[in-house]
């Protein structure tokens, strides 16, 4: 059991940073494209890198977080999880060259590492013996 523990709070870390590399996109490319027109003008097809991050973000997000909830059968993170998901999914659909675009992704972002650090939280608490009877 204690293998499984550690094999999803380190997916829930990769989830953390993955969130927190689609949040830094979010944030800092229309920063860059202000800033610097010439900058922007070499940088290459951003579409290209936000489609497969957001992919990744919800394919990690999905399975650690019923990881976790197998685990100690907690719901929050399974709706924070959703409500994540939703809102990066959402964000491809509008696209990158909307404002609404950008921060609906950083929105979901949060709420994903958010989801990802409550997990973690919720494994620790419980330690070597975690069951949802020994959790709940």
């Amino acid at each position: 059991m204690m293998a499984s523990i550690r094999y999803s709070e380190a997916f829930d870390k990769c989830g953390v940073c993955i969130a927190g590399v689609c949040l830094f996109h979010c944030l800092a490319v229309p920063l860059i494209f202000i800033l610097s027109p010439t900058v922007s003008s070499m940088l290459p097809d951003l579409e290209a890198f936000h489609v497969p991050l957001v992919v990744s973000a919800i394919i990690v997000c999905v399975y650690a977080t019923l990881k976790g909830w197998q685990q100690h059968a907690e719901r929050l993170p399974v709706y924070l999880g959703g409500m994540g998901i939703f809102l990066l999914a959402t964000s491809l659909v509008i696209g990158d060259e909307h404002v609404s675009g950008e921060v609906t992704a950083s929105v979901g972002a949060i709420i994903i590492a958010i989801t990802h650090i409550f997990n973690i939280r919720l494994c620790r608490k419980c330690g070597s013996n975690c069951t949802p009877e020994s959790c709940g």
